[in-house]
């Protein structure tokens, strides 16, 4: 359950990365752009993760789970498992803040990147412990 809460915690806090952003004055005169941005990316994420689900199929771990009750899996969501959609939402989040402080801060080097990186991967480990 500790990994769930986790899981739970990066998404909420990550999808927020492109807004935090605004924090910096010079940023805010963007602040339109920057949410249609926003908007476009977390809305093609979210079709794309729909489409792939209804398209592939694949049973969530817990259907194959003894101990679950049969009620839980025929849940109409059991058979959505494949790609994870905290790791793609909060992936889409922290590259699209890594490449908006990147073209607006030249000295983040590939520090930007590399978070962008490393924090999905976290989430994705979290979701793959929850089972």
């Amino acid at each position: 359950m500790q990994s769930r809460k986790v899981s739970d915690i990066l998404l909420i806090t990550l999808a927020a990365a492109p807004v935090l952003l605004l924090i910096d004055k010079k940023r805010r005169a963007d602040a339109g752009v920057t949410g249609v941005m926003y908007i476009e990316t977390i809305g093609i994420t979210a079709a794309e993760i729909h489409i792939v689900k209804k398209m592939v199929k694949r049973a969530r771990p817990y259907v194959n789970n003894k101990e679950v009750s049969d009620q839980t899996k025929l849940k109409r969501d059991a058979t959505c498992s494949f790609f994870s959609g905290d790791t793609a939402s909060t992936a889409t989040a922290c590259f699209l803040a890594a490449g908006i402080y990147s073209a607006n801060y030249s000295d983040g080097g590939y520090w930007p990147w590399l978070a962008a990186a490393i924090l999905p991967l976290s989430t994705g480990y979290f979701r793959y412990n929850v089972g």
